[in-house]
């Protein structure tokens, strides 16, 4: 594990190299923007200093001092730079910001991507950690998982800085510890690398895996958080570990005929073939249920249609 101290560093996310590169990563395609629920309150963008959402990658809240994103996106990062955690769900060159003084990443190649961010100055009200899958967590072909992060909504134009969110289905294990996510009109663009893949667990989300790659249009490689619990753990993060999945609620939104168009919850991941994305955004204090209701109405729509 190699850790890094910084001054400050500077954020901001790449097709394949860090915040600092200022090289172009992909985003979310296909998805909503995400107002409420805990998908807003623990979904992220990682910036350099000042940064105003045109640059940069997404991330996730796992504790109070900690957050996850894709090794990728601190590559190149060096003591002074200062980069940060914008906590809002539009990103600009203002709002709530956490400055990042320390990163961690499994070693120095782009096989193992994904980091720990440790951050100053705490979380808002308004913000909350999301557990991780434990390693005796099952996934099988065709569950239902949500990207969400940060990224451009297309792959020709800049829009990234809003969070998005959007449901998919896990595909099966890729080599160096991800897996492949697909469906139509789900795809993980410039600016999602780094955001998170959350599971839906009844009431609330847990988060799978963190945005490496995608196409932009209906696929998404996703580092596996099961795979680097050690990891995580050895830089001091206290993140909550769930082994089991709550049973799903009942539909949420039952003013909503069950063969209407399908709502989505916005996400992100940056391609390590295809491409890569990174985006930040802000949660709002709403309700669980709320944010639920996005995942688990959106997917069943999408079975429907």
């Amino acid at each position: 594990m190699k850790i890094l101290t910084v001054a400050l560093i500077a954020g901001g996310c790449a097709a394949d190299a860090g915040p600092v590169s200022g090289q172009v990563s992909q985003a979310i395609f296909g998805g909503e923007v995400v107002s409420d629920g805990p998908i807003a309150r623990s979904t992220v963008m990682f910036v350099a200093k000042g940064g105003d959402g045109t640059h940069g990658c997404s991330a996730s809240i796992i504790d109070a001092a900690h957050a996850l994103t894709a090794a990728h996106c601190v590559f190149g990062l060096q003591p002074g730079d200062e980069p940060e955690l914008v906590l809002e769900l539009h990103v600009t060159a203002g709002g709530q910001r956490r400055t990042v003084t320390t990163f961690a990443r499994p070693n120095d190649s782009f096989d193992d991507d994904i980091a720990v961010l440790t951050f100053a100055g705490g979380l808002p009200v308004d913000y909350e950690p999301v557990p991780l899958a434990a390693a005796a967590l099952p996934t099988a072909a065709g569950d239902t998982l949500v990207h969400a992060g940060y990224g451009q909504t297309t792959a020709t134009v800049n829009d990234r800085g809003t969070l998005h969110a959007v449901a998919t289905k896990f595909v099966g294990p890729q080599p160096d510890n991800r897996y492949l996510a697909s469906a139509p009109n789900a795809g993980i663009c410039s600016g999602d690398s780094g955001g998170p893949d959350y599971l839906p667990s009844g009431a609330r989300i847990v988060q799978l895996g963190v945005h490496v790659s995608g196409d932009c249009q209906s696929a998404g490689v996703s580092s596996d958080v099961r795979r680097y619990l050690d990891f995580i753990l050895g830089t001091g993060a206290t993140p909550v570990l769930v082994s089991q999945l709550d049973p799903p609620d009942p539909d949420p939104d039952p003013g909503v005929p069950p063969d209407a168009d399908p709502k989505s919850d916005d996400g992100g991941g940056e391609p390590a073939s295809p491409g890569a994305g990174c985006q930040t955004g802000r949660a709002s204090d709403g309700a669980l249920v709320g944010l639920m209701a996005i995942a688990i109405v959106t997917m069943r729509r999408r079975r429907r249609r």
